[in-house]
């Protein structure tokens, strides 16, 4: 995962974001045949010029680690309108 863009519900002004430059923490890991599998968790936190909160929460689980097995987001007080790799 890399770069994101949001735009905000209320008056449509976009923010560019990196997700490396989020706090991400491990939430939990399972084993399986070719190693654990794990689930890491992220949260964006921002405010609008307009005064409209943006939150952005991420779900990425890994298996084997270091492939991205699937990537679940949602988002409140604004829309995705651009993933960059993902």
């Amino acid at each position: 995962m890399s770069d994101f863009r949001l735009k905000c519900n209320m008056c449509g002004k976009e923010y560019a974001y990196n997700c490396l430059n989020l706090s991400w923490i491990n939430v939990s890991s399972h084993e399986r045949s070719m190693g654990p599998e794990e689930c890491n968790r992220a949260m964006l936190k921002d405010e609008c010029s307009c005064g409209n909160g943006l939150v952005l929460l991420f779900n990425s689980w890994e298996y084997p680690i270091g492939a991205d097995k699937e990537i679940e987001t949602n988002v409140f007080g604004a829309e995705v309108i651009e993933y960059g790799s993902i």
